[in-house]
């Protein structure tokens, strides 16, 4: 018994484990298989310790510039190569994080298009709920799966487990995160790849790559302290001493060429593939705090393409992502594919992704791959821009950090960036920016998804949608939409929850220019929505906001910017093209009514990008088109997570409840509860509890009663009844008490022989004593037959 219990009690024995980053695109299932599995567990790890068996662990150290595993006080161990791979490293700091499979970024979901998708999760944290969102997919017909808390399911609660199915739908490079509070910026969010089905052989394509591999670059910044901190000491206007509560120093926000806002906290590092350097007490990427700390090596060979998918699940800085003496040819934008365009650089904001070209036609070295934020100033003084950086590593070269420099801009040769959140850098950068919404879809792109047309106009609707900050609000700068605080529901309006008292309604309040609730706009369907996101505030530090919706990928038809001064690139005047009523601008309109009903001037309705994030400049303006034929409840937030957690977001119920997939049998539900004081009452009444004494009483009289009549159990109603509905159990026990005195008797039986057998033993032992004692005191017999005497004494 006691070895039954140790074995069942080693199940659930919990066994930390890290585990390495897979950098190449590798399907989990065959393209032929229908449904495609995966089993989660999501539990804590720590940065920068090697877990062993059992669950030990054993803090990685610094020494002298070398990296050691600490095994005692001031015992160390050189790391072993699986060690220095699996182990969570980060950027070098001590942090516990949230892992999938032991893994930091969690493990990469690659399967084919329209194969079924299984994740089942389970929770493993101490009091933490968790939700998935799989960022890009439309997920048509379940929107129940779409994994944000409070809208598409309740948390996946400690100790509990959750299966997501969902059709993979639409192919590209997409994305998994935490949708539930500040969790994916400690690690809870990984790469997801949907690859095209494969095609019959037919002739080669002009604008198609051999690919000699196909890279993931998970790229994001990463702080030494939980996200939670920097949430609440932003609410709570605490952003100033962000070096320290007790430090001296004060922080003050950097900003962007344009003078919008970049870093509201301080940018510590950013990771790739969850491995990256410090640089606070260098400038050059070659001189990091710890060179020792592990970097992602690309290796390449020369004369060959590479696809690098490019994702950016940052808590809050936009990347220029660039490599060294290399072009970046961009041929898709989330997921979904365009006419390749070469640029020197592309800005990559939190949420989205970018798929690239690599030409491995350099000579054989090694080179940096860069990703830096657009941090330009502080207070009015120049700052260096924080950075992440990997290494392209030629076959053949050494194993050298590069000492490479990224290309020189000029006058004469001025350097393309693609997506910028900004009209123009300033003169002296020499750099070119353009919009995403000058990059063009393929053919292929436009055939399967072509514009939503403006007419008829029964079927055009026209949103403008403001993502800014209240000024206005109690609390200065309030992330806002349309002037509206969003305030998330208390049970997923998803799970279709009956009455009204799950959320904050907006009409009971006045919304003139701010307001806090749950701020939704129903979208008919069947109808082209013109959505026109714009960037309007008039606070001292606003910004430009990546926005991303849930449920589609929209057309991005033109992007506008205010008008900047071209020597400091610095905004100059706004632009005048929407016309807003209040101080949030959150009832706005086209100045010109002409451009009314889809007649804006310069939308690109013949082969625009298409893409579910957009960067929408300050100052300016996006117009975007969707068809509404998905119905559900689908959110659209600022994906900078502190804005999104703080209320920059709108909920779109897109048709009618009755259009909407009935969610799965047995599909858990959440909300308030409220004890009301007369249900108490009617379940604590002195009255029922007087009765139910009363009938302890009556019981306790009964069984006495019937204990003075000697009435045998045997004969009690209750046991009859017992015996005719268990005569089985009845035989059984029977059986096994026969056996069981059998057993005992026979024992009683052995025992007793065995006892006379012991005693007569005792007996003739005696007897022969008493025999070598006569003979020895006996001089007459010692001459005659002892030794008969004593042979017939021992038989």
């Amino acid at each position: 018994m006691k070895c039954y219990i140790s074995c069942i009690s080693l199940l659930f024995v919990w066994l930390p484990f890290a585990v390495g980053f897979e950098q190449e695109v590798v399907p989990k299932c065959g393209p032929e298989v229908e449904i495609c599995e995966f089993e989660w567990t999501v539990e804590y790890l720590e940065t920068m310790v090697v877990y062993g068996e059992g669950g030990t662990g054993n803090p990685v150290v610094s020494r002298n510039g070398s990296l050691f595993k600490r095994t005692g006080c001031d015992d160390y161990e050189p790391l072993t190569e699986a060690e220095m791979k699996n182990t969570i490293m980060a950027d070098g700091s001590y942090k516990v994080v949230y892992a999938i499979n032991g893994q930091v970024p969690g493990p990469s979901v690659v399967v084919y298009e329209d194969q079924q998708v299984v994740v089942k999760i389970q929770n493993n944290l101490m009091y933490e709920g968790i939700t998935i969102h799989w960022h890009g997919m439309v997920q048509w017909l379940t929107p129940w799966m779409d994994g944000v808390g409070t809208v598409s399911h309740c948390p996946i609660n400690p100790g509990e487990s959750f299966t997501y199915r969902w059709m993979a739908d639409p192919h590209g490079t997409h994305w998994y995160h935490s949708h539930l509070g500040v969790e994916r910026t400690d690690g809870l969010a990984g790469a997801l790849i949907v690859l095209p089905r494969p095609e019959p052989e037919t002739e080669e394509k002009v604008d198609e790559y051999t690919f000699e591999k196909d890279y993931i670059v998970f790229l994001h910044d990463w702080f030494p302290f939980h996200s939670i901190e920097i949430n609440r000491e932003l609410a709570w206007g605490l952003t100033r001493y962000a070096y320290g509560l007790n430090e001296s120093q004060c922080y003050d926000t950097t900003s962007s060429t344009d003078g919008g806002g970049v870093g509201f906290t301080p940018f510590e590092s950013g990771l790739i593939n969850g491995k990256g350097h410090t640089f606070h007490n260098s400038f050059n990427a070659s001189n990091a705090d710890l060179d020792a700390l592990p970097l992602e090596w690309f290796e390449v060979k020369r004369n060959s393409y590479y696809r690098l998918r490019l994702i950016n699940a940052g808590m809050l800085f936009a990347f220029r992502f660039s490599i060294d003496q290399h072009d970046v040819q961009i041929i898709a934008v989330d997921g979904n594919d365009v006419v390749t365009m070469a640029a020197e650089s592309i800005i990559v904001n939190a949420g989205e992704r970018v798929d690239i070209v690599l030409y491995a036609g350099a000579h054989q070295e090694n080179f940096w791959i860069r990703g830096e934020t657009l941090e330009a100033t502080a207070n009015g003084e120049e700052v260096v821009p924080g950075k992440a950086v990997a290494v392209l590593h030629y076959s053949g070269a050494n194993k050298d950090l590069p000492t490479t420099e990224r290309d020189v801009c000029t006058e004469e040769d001025p350097c393309r960036v693609i997506n910028c959140p900004f009209g123009e850098f300033p003169q002296s950068y020499h750099r070119v920016c353009m919009p995403i919404s000058d990059l063009k879809s393929t053919k292929e792109q436009m055939e399967v998804h072509p514009v939503p047309p403006a007419e008829p106009s029964e079927e055009f609707d026209e949103v403008f949608v403001n993502f800014h900050f209240s000024s206005g609000a109690d609390v200065p700068f309030t992330p806002s939409v349309n002037g509206h605080n969003y305030i998330p529901f208390s049970a997923p309006p998803q799970i279709y929850p009956i009455g009204n008292d799950t959320h904050a309604p907006c009409d009971t309040q006045d919304c003139g220019d701010n307001c806090h609730c749950s701020y939704k706009i129903k979208l008919e369907l069947g109808k082209t929505i013109q959505l026109v996101f714009l960037n309007q505030d008039d606070a001292v530090f606003g910004m430009a906001h990546p926005v991303h919706m849930h449920g589609h990928h929209f057309h991005v038809l033109k992007t506008v910017y205010p008008t900047y001064d071209p020597q400091t690139g610095r905004i100059d005047a706004d632009n005048t093209d929407i016309q807003c009523n209040t101080q949030s601008c959150n009832n706005p309109h086209w100045r010109n009514r002409s451009w009314e009903q889809g007649n804006v001037p310069g939308l690109n309705l013949d082969n625009p990008p298409m893409k579910d994030t957009i960067i929408i400049p300050r100052k300016g303006y996006v117009v975007t088109r969707i068809r509404s034929d998905n119905p559900g409840f689908w959110f659209m937030h600022c994906h900078i997570e502190m804005h999104q957690v703080a209320g920059m977001a709108v909920l779109f119920q897109e048709g009618d409840i009755s259009d909407m997939t009935p969610t799965p049998e047995g599909f858990p539900t959440c909300g308030d509860f409220e004890f009301s004081e007369e249900e108490f009452k009617r379940l604590t009444s002195g009255k029922k509890k007087q009765e139910h004494r009363h009938k302890y009483k009556r019981d306790e009289e009964n069984h006495h009663h019937h204990h003075h009549h000697h009435y045998s159990w045997f004969h009690h109603a209750q046991w009859k009844k017992y015996i005719h509905h268990r005569i089985g159990y009845v035989i059984t026990i029977c059986i096994l008490l026969a056996i069981n005195i059998a057993t005992v008797i026979g024992f009683c039986v052995v025992k007793r022989k065995l006892t006379q057998q012991k005693k007569s033993l005792l007996h003739k032992r005696e007897e022969i004593n008493k025999a070598l004692v006569f003979e020895s005191n006996d001089p007459l017999n010692k001459s005659k037959g002892s030794s008969i005497s004593k042979q017939n004494l021992l038989s």
